[in-house]
């Protein structure tokens, strides 16, 4: 995510008081960068390697027992977590919360050396319940709901030509901007305190990578105002899974056109005025959970801009509070309870269709199944194997090729790559023992010389293996060339890849004979597929030219994409189905060929829901489908979908759909 057309939108009031103006007191509030010498409590056991190099904060002087101020000493490791890399941005160091409870009094946020923001803020826990971030009781600076604050703060580092308040944005007040990669929070409980009305669990920016995953957000009577927060600019791509919220007087609140929110498995309940506001964004929401009473209101679409793609989702609130919708909203096998009259009698709590505005039309495109990706476990830390046991060396002029295979051959179950950049010269095959390739942050960069047999079309990561149980691969960069494969999937084995990121084209490619595979917060690279096994993803974001996803004859169900640069975002052949639940398609610099569609599909079927976001109208598809049955083609212009207010010359697309042996292939809503 490079470049951003400039675009002028309101600050949000609510942002605004978050974080004093001007440089922030470094000095004062982290003294320390190197960490305090700390004993490791015997009944307290890692998860992770000692030589994973994670940043445990107990390190840094946290103790956890719910009595201290852990706040500075957590801040000191995130502060050591690593400086800016600029584009090349997937090199920070997990900072680790052992159980315990960490009684924090400030904002957790990340501040380089030089006092600017930061990002890379990736805070792991042992699990929900296992570790909490507590807020104090009566904390100062979180007594007044006008000014609220945030218990954890994410932020983007500043990279693009636009400047501190390029786009409108005010980076050095709010660290808002789209270079906030690599913002994890995961595996932990955050815990609003009492006697704190202005707090707020997570005040959250992320673009390209990163997670809200296996959290849970606790507020109590009277203190916590919202429990996530997604107003500055500009957040997405992200997404936020396994994620609970209980109580807050607001649950989920999102603003801004771009650039889109994926949701899996969110819970909402005992919100008092609001569970999930959505303010012009796109949203793909699969399993959404709210259960409200009172008058809490359940879903808002509050604008017209706003798409949301509800995906098996159950809202039940008290009449008539369930949903409001001034947008657009696509609706798949989910299932309203306390709707408004008027919509009640549109038969919109039962049925598959399109709801804009007031209007309802019903239909039923979907067919592919709904797929939740294989759970992995990892034995104890002290099982796992480490690539540099075997002469590994984080130098990306050194070739440690050699050390990585007998790292995997090894036998373990779990083989780890502590953070750094490695050089290879030839292909990596993932063998069937090998359950988890655990990255840590590290990266694979290929050497200039390679081995004979290393084939541009063969993955630096092989799964050839016909059997095998699920393969989990995470946390590994690689940076290829345009021509090279990333990972090949060639072997039946299940594979799930998550977080992810690639610095050339192709990251994927699933050969006619390869096995099921996951894609969980994925960026940037394309995907090339093939065969009858299923391909599922969520938020995969691909950027650059050319052609993104070629799809020979693979069934393809994506919720959440997310696009960049002038490109044909999917072109498919004949037998081949996909599906896309959610997208935003974001040109950004001029289109060179207006004639090239955004898909092009052969003898086979597309169903898609997505936003294109459009800030010139030189910037824009013409057509969005160019699709073709037995020789003869279709053009699906643009302008047979609805303009998108506030987004330029983008528009909204409920639904772009088309199969052989039918006589249109768009369906307006």
């Amino acid at each position: 995510m490079g470049e951003r057309a400039t675009k002028a939108t309101p600050v949000s009031a609510r942002g605004e008081a978050m974080i004093p103006s001007g440089r922030w007191p470094y000095a004062l509030l982290l003294p320390m960068i190197l960490p305090l010498a700390a004993q490791q409590p015997a009944s307290v056991q890692s998860r992770f390697p000692s030589d994973a190099n994670v940043l445990d904060v107990r390190s840094f002087g946290a103790k956890g027992d719910g009595i201290a101020d852990d706040t500075n000493a957590i801040n000191r490791a995130i502060a050591a977590s690593g400086q800016s890399m600029g584009y090349s941005w997937w090199h920070d160091r997990l900072v680790y919360l052992p159980r315990g409870r960490y009684r924090v009094t400030a904002p957790l946020l990340k501040r380089y050396e030089n006092g600017s923001f930061g990002s890379g803020l990736l805070l792991i826990g042992d699990g929900v319940g296992e570790t909490t971030l507590a807020l104090a009781d009566h904390a100062a600076g979180y007594e007044d709901p006008s000014k609220p604050r945030a218990i954890v703060f994410t932020s983007s580092q500043l990279l693009d030509r636009g400047g501190p308040y390029g786009g409108g944005k005010d980076y050095p007040k709010l660290g808002e901007g789209n270079d906030a990669y690599e913002n994890f929070v995961e595996s932990l409980t955050i815990d609003a305190g009492t006697g704190n009305p202005g707090a707020i669990g997570i005040d959250y920016l992320a673009n390209n990578l990163g997670a809200v995953r296996h959290v849970r957000l606790v507020g109590h009577d009277g203190s916590g105002v919202i429990a996530l927060l997604m107003t500055r600019k500009w957040i997405g791509p992200a997404i936020l899974e396994d994620v609970e919220i209980d109580g807050f007087r607001e649950g989920i609140d999102i603003a801004g056109t771009e650039y889109g929110l994926t949701l899996d498995q969110i819970r909402l309940h005992g919100q008092i005025d609001f569970a999930l506001r959505n303010r012009s964004n796109m949203l793909s929401a699969k399993n959404l959970q709210i259960q409200e009473t009172g008058d809490c209101r359940g879903v808002i679409n509050d604008t017209p801009a706003g798409l949301i793609l509800l995906v098996q989702s159950h809202i039940v609130t008290t009449p008539p509070n369930a949903l409001e919708n001034r947008g657009t909203i696509v609706m798949r096998q989910s299932i309203f309870k306390g709707l408004a009259p008027a919509l009640s009698a549109k038969r919109i709590a039962s049925s598959d269709g399109v709801l804009t505005e007031a209007t309802w039309k019903t239909a039923s495109p979907w067919s592919l199944p709904l797929l939740n990706a294989p759970v992995i476990t990892d034995p104890p830390a002290a099982e796992w194997v480490s690539v540099a046991a075997f002469g590994a060396k984080p130098d990306p002029t050194f070739d440690s090729t050699e050390a990585f295979r007998h790292a995997l051959l090894s036998g373990a179950r779990t083989v780890y790559v502590p953070i750094g950049i490695y050089g290879i010269s030839g292909p990596l095959t993932l063998p069937p023992t090998l359950h988890h390739l655990a990255g840590f942050n590290a990266a694979l960069r290929l050497l200039p010389t390679r081995e004979a047999n290393f084939l541009p079309q063969q993955g630096m990561l092989r799964v050839l293996a016909p059997t095998g149980e699920p393969l989990l691969i995470d946390r590994l960069g690689l940076s290829n060339s345009a021509e090279q494969i990333a990972v090949e999937v060639a072997g039946a084995r299940t594979v799930v890849l998550r977080d992810m990121p690639s610095s050339g084209i192709n990251f994927l490619s699933r050969s006619a004979g390869g096995g099921e595979v996951f894609l969980d917060d994925v960026c940037c690279g394309g995907m090339r597929l093939a065969g009858s096994e299923p391909v599922s993803a969520e938020q995969f974001d691909t950027e650059g030219p050319g052609v993104r996803i070629l799809n020979a004859d693979a069934p393809l169900s994506i919720l959440g994409l997310k696009t960049e640069r002038p490109n044909v975002v999917l072109q498919q052949g004949a037998g081949a189905r996909s599906e896309i639940m959610g997208g935003l398609l974001y040109m950004v610099l001029p289109n060179p060929n207006p004639g090239t569609p955004a898909f092009s599909i052969i003898d086979s079927t597309l169903v898609a829901t997505f936003v294109e976001e459009a800030f010139a109208p030189d910037r824009t598809y013409s057509f969005y489908a160019a699709a073709s049955e037995d020789g003869k083609q279709q053009n699906i212009p643009r302008t047979t979908f609805p303009a998108r207010e506030g987004a330029g010359s983008g528009r909204i697309v409920p639904l772009l759909t088309f199969a052989p042996r039918t006589k249109t292939g768009k369906i307006k809503p």
